[in-house]
């Protein structure tokens, strides 16, 4: 190969290189890019359902805590038996209060009759 034609071809074999080069740090740059993309959305979900956690934990034991990386200290398994253990306790409150409510309309009920039979022997 002449002279004049090696060099040439050797400044544009190094060019290609350096553009193969910069295309393959770009591609790993791009995939960078995706991996942290997805790792701040991930994080976004992680605070959001910290924060669901800490307002159930609040809800749960009449706390007010207020910072989200309190959650990674909670027994979550001690949460949900204090959950569950407050959900038998309202339904049999609730069961109570409603049968009370009953017997109380039974003896309202008999009490308006027995004033109706009265009020009926006095005209």
């Amino acid at each position: 190969m002449p002279a004049t034609l090696s060099k040439p071809i050797e400044i544009i074999s190094h060019q290609l290189s350096a553009c193969q080069r910069i295309f393959y740090e770009q591609e790993i740059l791009r995939n960078e890019n995706e991996k942290l993309k997805l790792e701040i959305e991930l994080l976004k979900k992680d605070v959001e359902l910290k924060e669901f956690a800490m307002k159930v934990h609040n809800f749960a034991y009449g706390t007010e805590f207020d910072d989200p990386d309190i959650v990674d200290s909670f027994d979550f398994d001690e949460l949900l038996g204090k959950l569950e253990e407050d959900e038998a306790f309202f339904k049999d409150r609730i069961r109570s209060t409603h049968d009370r409510l009953r017997e109380m309309s039974v003896t309202l009920t008999t009490a308006l009759k027995q004033v109706e039979e009265l009020q009926n022997k006095l005209q």
